[in-house]
């Protein structure tokens, strides 16, 4: 009885928590990247994103949000606490997806592709 207490416990705690990941992802998604932001900010060529799909923003909107900003490449965070397998699936309709298979990553302006691409820096299966 009372691992089924326990359990009723967590379930609720869980509960709790995805009902608060869901309030801060709409509040994320009102906070919208207006042109005239991006233009302040100028070329982005690099972006760090979170693909966690639920504390941040869900992946169809992280697939938006790159789209939006347009940059060469994207290197995904977080995606230790998440499934990359279920982000990269969506990506891979709009871009490229790649592993990088050494400890180092070198990029120029020379070297960065010429459309958006998700590159994963450790070691992921997808």
């Amino acid at each position: 009885e009372a691992l089924e207490d326990e359990n009723a416990a967590l379930r609720q705690q869980c509960e709790r928590e995805q009902q608060e990941a869901e309030e801060l992802s709409r509040k994320v998604q009102e906070v919208k990247l207006e042109k005239e932001t991006l233009a302040k900010l100028g070329r982005i060529d690099i972006l760090f994103i979170s693909i966690d799909g639920r504390w941040t923003l869900q992946h169809p909107d992280t697939i938006r949000l790159i789209r939006r900003i347009g940059p060469s490449l994207v290197i995904p965070m977080h995606y230790d606490v998440a499934r990359p397998e279920e982000f990269s699936s969506l990506a891979k309709r709009s871009f490229r997806v790649k592993i990088l298979n050494k400890g180092v990553l070198l990029v120029s302006r020379k070297t960065l592709p010429p459309e958006p691409e998700i590159l994963y820096v450790r070691d992921v299966r997808l």
